[in-house]
């Protein structure tokens, strides 16, 4: 193992890596730490105390008074507990927990701690939701002070080094991450570089067998690969490293984190050894290891006991267990082994063919430019554009490629005038050839607002006007801009205006937009109309008008992909426009993915030609951001046609049994179904009577079932009892408890329940 030195360490704390890949990471806010929380995280000298909160937001309930109870721990005057109480006060952060209030509501309300390296990932079992979700400054710190894992971080971060100089480093940081709550644990990945080189990737959670992982596997290894050589390759200083990632539902990679190369970074299914001596003969041989099958699982923190209770004696159940499990680990690794060398062989064949083949000729240097230009419309502009210094035939090469796609962020003043004379000489050079362009990515971070408002914002508006001119056909534009440091503005303000130049532009057919505020002119007032869109991405935009989203969907006749996340808007005033809006008809959509935000019931009818979708029932909001009423969304879901393709659906448990029995009544060929319940949602318990028809779905299509954050409620427990009762194909059903003290029970239950499918298997995690 090649020697580890501080600046490895100190180049893998968040604080130094996260500026320079915020546009693909999480959004995280940085605060550091005063050296008195970091005393007070150290100290194990008094009793386990909580800081006292200044805003009144305890981590943990209020204890009841109760004198009887006093009595048993009443001590004389003068006694030693009494001169320790008097000299043990509770510790206060007042301004820390200021700043770390304002940035939790700036980032939704719900964060994700972690100190410069780690997370309190063993703490998570004392926190009220059983996992790292913090709303206050006082769950963080409960976090912190029951983790023993952040000692790493507090004492023992350099051990591994070789020029050890300091047990710690000279200052900590507080990093809070956006939270997400519907994040899949299969989808994140430990990926390892060597010479700057990716040689490996792992499954991150190898608790688990994944199904979809063995599906996915080889798009999953293309999407990676692909991420690696664009956005972290050339962008990371380390040599060897290893780095975190996850993938998203519309397929974009995420940095989570990064880590060094050996010393505490854990190597999954790899070992560090096997990581030394990995020879690739070419570089896109990258060896992908994910969990083949149930056998295959590793032990981890879930599955985790005191070591006081754990016998590995000779002989005992858990010796048996580990030699069990060794024996299956050499098997699959003989037949990766064995694997590994006949693909070893292969490549050496075809690179004897490819050495012969370049003695006698440039194979690409026979392609014709059409072909040239459509590889180089897989990389950004930056990357075609450097293409220019190969030879004279591609000097100018890129002018050509029917893509403009720009990643980066800027930082100051002098980045962004850079980057504008940049823009403007690639749109010159398009210009003065006469070529289309067929595709414009803009994705953008800004270093503050004023940077964006001011600097960047009115370019982009030029640039758009003049690419909606040439026949585009996919536009895709994330700005990040910040927020403002003024507390009085709204956060609105904070928002783009979007130009309106987008909505005259009639040979579209995928339009992606992140992040805009649409006002100061009328969909109606524009002849407004998209009669190619077939794919439409709206996330975090804020409609001054419900009638204009409303437009906006009518004019896509021929939609197909409709996903909407964290949209705003009303329909204040306006009864026609929202009985219009309640009768929307998207007859040829596919797809659709709704994740409503504060804004009024989405028109389901409108979805009823969609075959996977995303509904969230839990989200369906009135006007003046009160939650309907059972029965008012019962009366909404009766007069919905009935999803006659739907084959997938992901639904959100509410506070009602029985709407999710009728919103399965409108799904007659549903295959795959998954539930999910917020962990603060609590479902209605009267009258819960066991519905006296049976969904069609259940009885002849549903094949899979997946039940997430299950608590130990009757009605939920029903929920499952009835699918299990009366789906007659099941083969699978996945029950992930909210509490692990949970589970033996809940196992218990289901495992006495009554099963329509005899081959149905029940998971319980």
């Amino acid at each position: 193992m090649q020697n580890m030195k501080e600046e490895d360490v100190n180049r893998c704390q968040i604080q130094e890596w996260y500026p320079n890949f915020k546009s693909v990471s999480v959004k995280t806010i940085i605060h550091q730490l005063p050296e008195s929380f970091i005393q007070y995280l150290l100290d194990d000298s008094g009793p386990f105390l909580l800081p006292v909160s200044v805003l009144n937001e305890d981590a943990l309930p209020n204890r009841i008074h109760n004198p009887i109870d006093e009595e048993d721990f009443q001590v004389s005057e003068g006694s030693d507990d009494d001169e320790a109480d008097e000299s043990s006060p509770p510790p206060s952060f007042p301004e820390l927990e200021l700043q770390v209030k304002e940035s939790i509501e700036s980032l939704g309300g719900s964060v994700f701690p972690k100190l410069n390296w780690s997370a309190p990932k063993d703490s998570a079992w004392i926190s009220t939701s059983a996992t790292l979700r913090c709303t206050t400054f006082s769950e963080i710190a409960l976090l912190f002070r029951a983790s023993d894992s952040l000692v790493h971080d507090l004492c023992h971060a350099y051990d591994s080094c070789q020029d050890k100089s300091s047990s710690r480093p000279h200052n900590f940081f507080l990093a809070l991450r956006k939270w997400y709550p519907s994040l899949k644990p299969e989808m994140e990945f430990r990926c390892f570089v060597r010479n700057h080189k990716l040689i490996g990737i792992s499954q991150r959670e190898v608790t688990t067998f994944y199904p979809v992982l063995v599906e996915k596997k080889d798009d999953l290894l293309l999407q990676i690969q692909g991420f690696f050589n664009n956005c972290v390759r050339t962008k990371f200083e380390l040599e060897n490293y290893a780095f975190d990632i996850y993938v998203t539902n519309n397929e974009r990679v995420k940095i989570v984190d990064f880590n060094t190369w050996g010393g505490f970074t854990l190597s999954l299914l790899f070992t560090w050894d096997e990581l030394e001596h990995i020879h690739s003969e070419e570089e896109d041989d990258v060896e992908f290891r994910i969990v083949e099958d149930r056998c295959g699982v590793r032990p981890g923190l879930k599955t985790a006991v005191p070591y006081d209770y754990l016998d590995t004696s000779s002989g005992s159940g858990w010796d048996q267990f580990l030699r069990n499990a060794d024996e299956e680990l050499r098997q699959q690794s003989r037949s990766t082994e064995a694997a590994t060398q006949r693909k070893t062989l292969i490549l050496r064949r075809r690179n004897r063919r490819r050495k012969k083949s370049k003695a006698m000729s440039d194979r690409i240097s026979r392609l014709q430019d059409e072909i040239l230009c459509h590889i180089l419309s897989f990389v950004t502009t930056k990357e075609a554009v450097a293409t220019s210094v190969l030879s004279k035939r591609w000097t100018h090469l890129w002018i050509y490629v029917p893509n403009i796609d720009f990643n980066i962020s800027v930082d100051n003043s002098r980045s962004n005038y850079k980057f504008n004379e940049s823009v403007y000489s690639v749109l010159a050079s398009r210009d003065a050839v006469g070529s289309n362009v067929d595709s414009f990515r803009l994705d953008i971070e800004y270093g503050n607002p004023h940077l964006g408002h001011n600097c960047g914002f009115p370019n982009i508006v030029r640039w758009i006007n003049l690419v909606v001119q040439r026949k585009l056909k996919h536009l895709y534009l994330h700005l990040y801009f910040g927020k403002y440091d003024d507390d009085d503005l709204d956060e609105d303000v904070s928002l783009p205006k979007l130009p309106i130049s987008i909505f005259t532009c009639k040979t579209l057919v995928s339009l992606n937009l992140y992040r805009f505020h649409v006002e100061g002119f009328s969909f109606s007032s524009i002849g407004f109309g998209f009669p190619s869109l077939k794919t439409l991405i709206l996330e975090d935009i804020d409609f001054s008008k419900g009638r204009d989203f409303l437009l906006l969907l009518s004019g896509c006749p021929n939609l197909e992909d409709l996903q909407l996340y964290d949209m705003f808007f009303t329909f204040a005033n306006d009864h026609l426009a929202l009985q219009e809006f309640k009768s929307l008809s998207l007859p040829k959509l596919t797809r659709a993915d709704i994740s409503p935000h504060f804004w009024f019931v989405f028109p389901l009818k409108a979805l009823s030609t969609s075959k996977p979708t995303c509904l969230d029932t839990l989200k369906l909001y009135a006007k003046d951001h009160e939650v309907v009423e059972v029965n008012q969304l019962q009366r909404l879901y009766s007069d919905i046609r009935i999803f006659h393709n739907l084959t997938y659906l992901q639904l959100q448990l509410t506070n009602s049994y029985d709407l999710v029995v009728q919103v399965l009544h409108h799904c007659p060929k549903l295959q795959d179904l998954e539930l999910y319940k917020e962990p603060a949602c609590t479902i209605d318990q009267k009258n819960l009577v066991e519905p006296e028809f049976v969904p069609h779905c259940l009885s002849s299509y549903l094949t899979t079932c997946t039940i997430l954050n299950m608590g130990g409620q009757q009605s939920e427990l029903m929920v499952a009892t009835f699918i299990l009762k009366n789906a007659r194909i099941l083969q699978t059903m996945e029950i992930w408890t909210q509490r692990e003290q949970e589970q033996p029970e809940i196992e218990r239950k289901l495992f006495q329940c009554p099963k329509a499918s005899a081959t149905c298997q029940l998971l319980v995690y």
